[in-house]
C-alpha cells in the first residue's frame, strides 16, 4: 500500500521551507492570530450582523398580517447563525506575525525592518498571560459583586484572561513576538516554532535536535560536498 509521511509543518501557522545559498533551511513562519483587542472587534461585529438581520426581518414583516412563526423565526434566527458570524469576521482581524529561522538567527520582521536574535545563544520559546489578565480579572470580580448584590447574576466575557503573549526568552530577557487570543491557536504557534527551532538545532549542531534527513546525524568531514535538498 502506497503512503507518504505526512508533514509535521502542514496547517497552520503557515510554514514555508527555502534552502539558502549555502545549502542550508531556511524556515519562514506566518503566524495569524486574534488579539483581545480584535476578538472584542469581531465580536461587535457579530453583534451589528445579527442586528442587521433583525432589521431586514422586520423589514420583510413589515406591512403584512401577524404570523407568529415568522415573527419567532425572524426573532431566534440570528442567534444560532452566530458562530457562523464569527467564523465570518475572526479571520478577517487576524494579524498576521512574519519570523524566520536559519542555522545561527531567529528573527521577527516588525514595522518593516527584521529584528534578529543570535540563536546560538541560550534562548527558549514562552507563553506568558497576557499583561492585563489581572486587571481585567478584577474588574470582573467588581462586576460580579455588584451585580449579587442586586440579586443577578452575571458571567462576564474573558478576552485578556484567554489572550497570551508568546515570547522569546533570549539569555533570560522577555522579548515578545505577538499576542494571540485563544489557548489552543497559542499553543498551536508555539509548537510550530519549537518545531522549527528544534530542526535549526538539528542541522548546526548535527544531532542534537529533530532530524529529517539521516545525513543531519553525521558530522562534516573534510572534503565533504554539500548537497541541496
Amino acid at each position: 500500500m502506497d503512503s507518504t509521511f505526512k508533514s509535521p509543518f502542514e496547517g497552520e501557522p503557515k510554514t514555508y521551507q527555502y534552502t539558502d545559498e549555502n545549502g542550508g533551511t531556511v524556515f519562514y513562519v506566518a503566524a495569524k492570530a486574534l488579539t483581545a483587542n480584535t476578538a472584542q472587534v469581531a465580536e461587535f461585529l457579530v453583534l451589528m450582523t445579527m442586528i442587521w438581520m433583525w432589521v431586514l426581518g422586520w423589514v420583510a414583516l413589515e406591512g403584512k398580517p401577524f404570523d407568529a412563526l415568522h415573527f419567532a423565526v425572524v426573532a431566534i434566527l440570528p442567534f444560532p447563525l452566530r458562530p457562523i458570524f464569527r467564523k465570518i469576521w475572526r479571520p478577517s482581524l487576524q494579524l498576521t506575525t512574519v519570523v524566520c529561522f536559519t542555522e545561527k538567527t531567529f528573527s521577527v520582521f516588525r514595522r518593516n525592518t527584521w529584528e534578529t536574535f543570535d540563536r546560538q545563544l541560550p534562548h527558549r520559546f514562552v507563553l506568558l498571560p497576557h499583561d492585563k489578565t489581572q486587571a481585567e480579572r478584577d474588574e470582573h470580580e467588581y462586576d460580579q459583586k455588584k451585580a449579587s448584590l442586586s440579586g443577578q447574576a452575571i458571567m462576564p466575557v474573558r478576552y485578556y484572561g484567554n489572550s497570551f503573549i508568546l515570547g522569546f526568552e533570549y539569555l533570560g530577557q522577555r522579548n515578545d513576538i505577538l499576542e494571540v487570543f485563544g489557548p489552543k491557536e497559542a499553543q498551536a504557534i508555539l509548537t510550530r516554532l519549537n518545531a522549527c527551532d528544534s530542526v535549526m538545532d538539528a542541522q548546526s549542531r548535527k544531532g542534537t535536535g529533530t532530524t529529517f534527513d539521516p545525513s543531519d546525524e553525521w558530522a562534516d568531514q573534510p572534503g565533504d560536498i554539500r548537497t541541496l535538498a
